[in-house]
């Protein structure tokens, strides 16, 4: 073999071995990008899931504000003022802007066959039980009668119940990027979500 051979078969070895060792930064570098990618929307969804439980208390902690004021307000201006404040309380209370739905929407997508159904009841118990009720004390006249404000009584009652279950979540881990990501995989919360199922369940049927 001619000296050049050689040289071009020294030069072959250390060249293939540069470029393996490119290939292997190159994929690496990718496997890093697609892990972070993936931990990103892990967070992404624990954090919504986290949201859906504090906005779920905040919209419940609301409701209640309204129908005690609904109830005290009974008496004065014949009643007019009570039912203008059940006129505010229904609007406020429209379901496209119910958390509640939104965290059995998320249980059912990670555990379909233990939450079949249990969005439709978050929104109907919302929709039907919380809505319509406030908008027809509404569109009444004079003071409230007695079944109205029993009515009332009891859906602040029911709203109490499902602020007891919502408190047993862990509103401390914040930000934490650990904790979201154990929520986006269904840990420390379905069991939750379980309990104010039954809860919703119980509201309908009595």
């Amino acid at each position: 073999m001619d000296k050049n051979g050689k040289k071009r078969r020294g030069y072959a070895l250390p060249i293939t071995l540069l470029l393996l060792v490119m290939s292997l930064t190159c994929n690496i570098l990718l496997l890093t990008k697609n892990v972070q990618h993936t931990r990103d929307e892990a967070v992404e969804r624990g954090k919504a899931i986290y949201d859906y439980f504090a906005e779920s208390v905040r919209q419940a902690d609301e409701m209640q504000v309204y129908l005690r004021e609904i109830i005290t307000l009974n008496g004065e201006k014949e009643g007019s003022a009570a039912r203008l404040t059940a006129t505010h309380a229904g609007k406020a209370a429209q379901p496209e802007r119910m958390s509640l739905y939104q965290l059995m929407t998320a249980a059912s997508e990670q555990e379909p066959g233990r939450f079949e159904g249990a969005p439709e009841e978050a929104e109907g118990y919302w929709q039907n039980r919380i809505v319509a009720s406030l908008l027809a004390i509404a569109a009444g006249t004079g003071e409230l009668t007695e079944e109205e404000l029993t009515k009332l009584s009891a859906m602040e009652e029911e709203l109490t119940a499902l602020k007891a279950v919502l408190a047993k979540f862990d509103y401390d881990i914040g930000d934490d990027r650990s904790s979201l990501i154990q929520l986006s995989n269904g840990l420390n919360w379905l069991d939750i979500a379980a309990e104010l199922q039954d809860e919703l369940t119980q509201t309908s049927t009595n």
